[in-house]
């Protein structure tokens, strides 16, 4: 079991799902699964749809998918939990993660953040090669820079609001974007998308 696991680790030819890539690389690093191929990180997209939200695999499953709590019960065994228990744990972690794919590709889509997501994800993965080679990235200066960015984030929204006379402006909703980009400050068309044939709120339009 464990060399077939080596092995499809090691395998490029295979997308590997995660929930917070840098940790769960670097353990299975540590522990002889180095990681080769595709890497998609289900906690990088939702930061990029809902960066006030909570970001817990429970609470994103509970959100996109109609699943039974799992979280809680964890914690109530405990030392107690079985060597069962905690196989039955990690592979609903793997389920949910694996299931919240589609749903949070379409949302990422349908708002626009595809190259957040993969700019988001190559950085993530420097980031955690140079931890791996011990340097890491000073955490405190990460965190201001992170401030400031939001700081600056919000006065750009503040003046989107200002500019269009409307106080609850959301330009993660595709329609409110649309209606801002095209009816608003009246910029021309340059992409329509593919399946309604309106136009385009994505970053390359």
């Amino acid at each position: 079991l464990m060399a077939a696991l080596r092995a499809l680790c090691a395998d490029p030819n295979v997308p590997k799902i995660f929930f917070n890539f840098s940790f769960d690389t670097a353990v299975l690093a540590r522990f002889g699964f180095p990681i080769v191929g595709e890497i998609i990180d289900e906690l990088i997209k939702h930061h990029a749809i809902e960066p006030d939200s909570k970001h817990g695999l429970g609470t994103v499953a509970h959100t996109y998918l109609d699943t039974e709590p799992w979280k809680d019960i964890q914690e109530e065994l405990g030392p107690r939990a079985t060597i069962h228990d905690l196989c039955v744990y990690n592979a609903k972690d793997a389920l949910r993660t694996a299931q919240l794919d589609d749903p949070l590709n379409r949302d990422v889509q349908a708002r626009g953040l595809g190259r957040v997501v993969y700019e988001q994800t190559r950085w993530s993965k420097v980031a955690a090669r140079m931890e791996a080679v011990g340097l890491p990235i000073h955490r405190p200066t990460l965190l201001e820079y992170d401030a400031r960015l939001r700081v600056r984030e919000d006065a750009t929204l503040d003046e989107c609001r200002r500019v269009c006379g409307y106080a609850d402006l959301n330009l993660h909703r595709e329609v409110e974007a649309r209606w801002f980009l095209y009816d608003v400050l009246r910029l021309p068309v340059r992409k329509w998308t593919k399946k309604k044939n309106l136009p385009a709120t994505s970053g390359k339009a």
